[in-house]
């Protein structure tokens, strides 16, 4: 199964670098989560992150995004997390369908928050 992404595979000017593409699913480790992505702000250090001059190092070929709204589809039991949770998240590569993040870098979202405002 694949997933669509917006990747880089240097630094540069955002529209000169950036392709989408399709690529396989993630697989979740242990003390990973899936979650599909709902929202994603576009903010300077996204910007600053394509260019090459943020303090994360993209790994090439790079998805691109730093943070993001989405939905747990799989997580450890252990990690108080479950299937249909909405979390914010910050890890690099949050303009895909889906991503894997560590579980310490999920935040649960209330109830009542709608996506773009958690977002």
């Amino acid at each position: 199964m694949n997933m669509k992404s917006i990747a880089f595979k240097a630094v540069g000017e955002p529209s000169e670098v950036l392709y989408q593409t399709e690529t396989e699913v993630p697989v979740a480790t242990a003390g990973d989560a899936l979650v599909r992505i709902v929202a994603r702000p576009i903010q300077p250090a996204d910007l600053a992150f394509i260019r090459g001059r943020y303090r994360i190092t993209p790994v090439f070929p790079q998805p691109a995004g730093l943070e993001a709204l989405g939905v747990i589809l799989t997580a450890p039991e252990a990690s108080g997390l479950y299937p249909g949770q909405r979390v914010a998240l910050r890890s690099p590569g949050t303009w895909a369908e889906l991503v894997v993040v560590p579980v310490e870098r999920l935040i649960p979202v209330p109830d009542g928050i709608a996506d773009d405002d958690a977002c």
